[in-house]
């Protein structure tokens, strides 16, 4: 795991199936962006982070409808 920014840890796929517990713990601080083959793949964040994104997402749906 390598902290690229404040807010930002950049994890391979191999480490997160060998070091799970440590990704969980980075989850819980900020998000994690998850890489295979040094190309990002996906990113993961906080339970209530992605909440916030949900709400938000659903209330610009709200009004643009």
């Amino acid at each position: 795991m390598i902290t690229v920014k404040e807010d930002t840890t950049l994890v391979g796929v191999s480490e997160l199936r060998t070091r799970f517990d440590k990704v969980l713990e980075a989850i819980g601080k900020h998000k994690v962006l998850l890489e295979k083959r040094h190309k990002p793949v996906a990113v993961i964040v906080p339970i209530d982070k992605y909440n916030q994104m949900e709400e938000l997402i659903e209330s610009i749906e709200d009004t643009c409808l």
